[in-house]
């Protein structure tokens, strides 16, 4: 059983969450980052849920709300896929539409618990080209994805992209001017860094690893 913090200012409005969470969890409703502080300070809180009606606020405070390694899950309606990004961008281990089923609610809920990160697959390419381009931003080193996939050089990560995007050899060498054999010893350091034997287990790493949505 975890301990679990829904933060909203609209109980109502989770309310499908908190029915289906306190069948296996301890659900505490908090309107205020202060009330999930005051509440921290006699529980262990393992997952903060959080309305994305509440951002930014709920950004600003993310040090004090990952004070001891709780990890944060946000909640929306049709949100929109550049704040699904930017949102991956921080220290947040996913999102989810607020009216899922109950059965979806358990999946992402044992996903993050279990240091999975919880986002559409179409937005993995997305996430990846960010990280291409911040790499070096020390600020990311505590992303979940991101420690996933640190090991990685920015042109090995472009390769990646390209297998999850479904290019072949010739085509992801034209895509990146540079010759099939420099392609290939790119693919080979990927897979040796990830311990994954080819391209196949490399895509069914990054779903497993970083995603569980939309099955």
């Amino acid at each position: 059983m975890a301990i679990i913090i829904l933060l909203t200012e609209d109980g109502l409005r989770v309310g499908g969450w908190t029915d289906t969470l306190k069948q296996h969890h301890r659900v505490q409703l908090a309107a205020t980052v202060r009330e999930v502080e005051a509440f921290k300070q006699h529980v262990k809180v393992d997952l903060i849920v959080f309305d994305a009606l509440l951002l930014p606020a709920v950004t600003e405070e993310m040090s004090a709300l990952m004070s001891d390694g709780e990890k944060l899950l946000m909640l929306g309606e049709n949100c929109s896929e550049q704040l699904q990004v930017l949102v991956m961008m921080q220290e947040i281990s996913g999102y989810s539409e607020i009216n899922v089923a109950p059965v979806l609610i358990h999946k992402t809920i044992n996903a993050v618990l279990n240091n999975e990160i919880w986002v559409p697959r179409r937005l993995i390419p997305k996430v990846i080209h960010l990280l291409i381009q911040k790499k070096n931003n020390q600020s990311l080193t505590k992303n979940p994805m991101y420690r996933s996939l640190s090991c990685l050089t920015a042109r090995e990560l472009e390769v990646v992209d390209l297998v999850y995007q479904g290019y072949s050899t010739a085509k992801m060498a034209a895509r990146l001017t540079i010759s099939e054999r420099t392609v290939k010893a790119h693919l080979g350091a990927v897979f040796s860094k990830l311990n994954v034997s080819g391209r196949v287990k490399l895509i069914l790493l990054l779903n497993e690893v970083k995603t569980t949505a939309e099955r």
